[in-house]
């Protein structure tokens, strides 16, 4: 799993996007992306390489008014432009720079 993972890694910083990854290695889209979420999460890849700026700070914006809000809930505020993944991968972030806080 941890091997996958790393090769789906590679090839994103080789400047694949994530549906070439994903046909390339023969899997879905939300593999890919539950892949490249753990290396968001550590820091390993900028979100910014993911999701544009605006996105980023539409999306933050959204979880500081609403904090305790779900994905399901951020999805329907935020509208069709955003996905469920750019969501997952914002939260991947903030958990990143939770940790980093607290070290």
């Amino acid at each position: 799993k941890i091997i996958s993972d790393l090769i789906s890694f590679e090839l994103f910083n080789n400047g694949h996007s994530i549906a070439e990854i994903a046909i390339e290695r023969g899997m879905t889209v939300s593999t890919i992306e539950t892949h490249l979420g753990k290396y968001i999460e550590s820091g390993e890849i900028e979100i910014q390489k993911i999701i544009s700026k605006d996105k980023i700070d539409l999306i933050s914006e959204y979880y500081l008014n609403n904090q305790l809000s779900g994905i399901g809930q951020a999805k329907e505020a935020l509208g069709d432009s955003f996905s469920y993944s750019e969501i997952r991968f914002f939260l991947r972030h903030l958990a990143y720079l939770k940790n980093r806080m607290e070290e």
